[in-house]
């Protein structure tokens, strides 16, 4: 399956569950080309990569560098869980001033610049 029928297989929560679990089961991982969720539309450079694992009976991605940690019992919690967690690192980092941010936090800002962009 290619990376943009996965997209739209995906792309603002319009899924549906049998087509999800075929494609995390013949597809890992997944990868996203856009997110719109949260009043957000962000493009990615390239397609960012959501590499899932498993522990305690639940689905995980955590991405130590833009601050993102997402989990579910079910993949479309952890879909979920992982929009809420980049748009709002998104809106936490990447449109804030950097005069309001920490070292650190400006470096999860230049890390997200580095990958994504918003788009109307």
């Amino acid at each position: 399956m290619s990376e943009k029928v996965l997209a739209q297989k995906i792309d603002a929560y319009n899924f549906d569950m049998t087509s999800l679990y075929e494609i995390a089961i013949n597809n890992p991982p997944f990868e996203f080309s856009h997110i719109k969720h949260g009043g957000k539309s962000i493009v990615f450079n390239s397609p960012y990569k959501l590499v899932v694992s498993i522990d305690d009976g639940a689905f995980w991605h955590t991405n130590d560098e833009l601050g993102i940690v997402a989990s579910g019992k079910t993949f479309d919690e952890l879909f979920f869980s992982f929009f809420d967690a980049f748009v709002y690192a998104w809106k936490a980092y990447a449109l804030e001033k950097d005069s309001m941010l920490a070292p650190s936090g400006l470096q999860v800002k230049q890390s997200l610049l580095a990958i994504a962009k918003e788009v109307n």
